[in-house]
C-alpha cells in the first residue's frame, strides 16, 4: 500500500510539474503577480477597473504586431487576448486576408471549427454578394466574422469587425477560461 501511493504521489507531482500551460506559459486562476512574472513580452502600462485587472505587452503572433492583454477577476487569471495592431487605410482587404492567415493558424492548432458565422450588421449592405468587397464592409461596420473553438480549458474565439466610422478593423483572438467564465460573466454584469 504504501508503495501505491509512492507511485500515485509521484505520477501526480510529474503531471503538475509537466502539464502543458493554458495559455502561453501561464494557467487560467494564476494571480497577476504570477503572470507579470512569467511573461517575458514587453509590458505596457497596467490598467484596472472597480472589477478588473489588466498586464498589456507588445507581442509578435505569426509575425504580426499586437497588443497581448492579460485580464484577471478576483486576481484570478480568466482570459487573455491579442489585438492585432494593423491598419490598412489604402487596402482594407487586407483586414480578411489577416484574418484567414490566423484562420489557418488556429485551425492546425485546434482542428477546424464546427462555429463559423458571418455577421452581417447591415442587412441591406451591397458588399453582402461581393467579397471583394469584405474589407469595406468591416471597416464600415456592417461586417463581422467570428470562429470559435474549445478545449476543456479554453473557450478561443477569433474575430473581425469593424468600428463604422472610424474605417479600421478590429481582429483579435480571445482566450477564455472555461472553469472561470462565471467571474467574467459576473463582472459584465457589474458594468466591466
Amino acid at each position: 500500500m504504501k508503495k501505491f501511493l509512492t507511485v500515485f504521489l509521484i505520477l501526480n507531482i510529474t503531471t503538475l510539474l509537466f502539464a502543458d500551460p493554458d495559455f502561453r506559459n501561464v494557467n487560467w486562476g494564476d494571480s497577476l503577480e504570477s503572470v507579470r512574472n512569467a511573461e517575458k513580452a514587453v509590458s505596457l502600462p497596467v490598467n484596472s477597473t472597480p472589477v478588473a485587472d489588466f498586464l498589456r505587452y507588445e507581442v509578435s503572433v505569426a509575425f504580426k504586431k499586437a497588443i497581448l492583454v492579460y485580464v484577471f477577476f478576483d486576481n484570478k487569471l480568466t482570459a487573455a487576448s491579442y489585438a492585432f495592431d494593423k491598419y490598412y487605410p489604402l487596402n482594407s482587404q487586407r483586414y480578411i486576408l489577416d484574418f484567414e492567415d490566423a484562420e489557418l493558424l488556429l485551425n492546425k492548432k485546434y482542428g477546424d471549427s464546427e462555429d463559423v458565422r458571418i455577421i452581417w450588421l447591415n442587412e441591406s449592405s451591397s458588399f453582402k454578394d461581393d467579397k471583394s468587397s469584405w474589407g469595406f464592409a468591416i471597416i464600415y461596420g456592417s461586417l463581422e466574422l467570428k470562429t470559435t473553438w474549445e478545449t476543456s480549458e479554453t473557450q478561443i474565439e477569433h474575430k473581425i469587425g469593424g468600428f463604422g466610422g472610424t474605417y479600421e478593423g478590429n481582429h483579435m483572438i480571445i482566450y477564455r477560461s472555461q472553469k472561470l467564465f462565471y467571474l467574467y460573466r459576473q463582472a459584465e454584469s457589474e458594468g466591466l
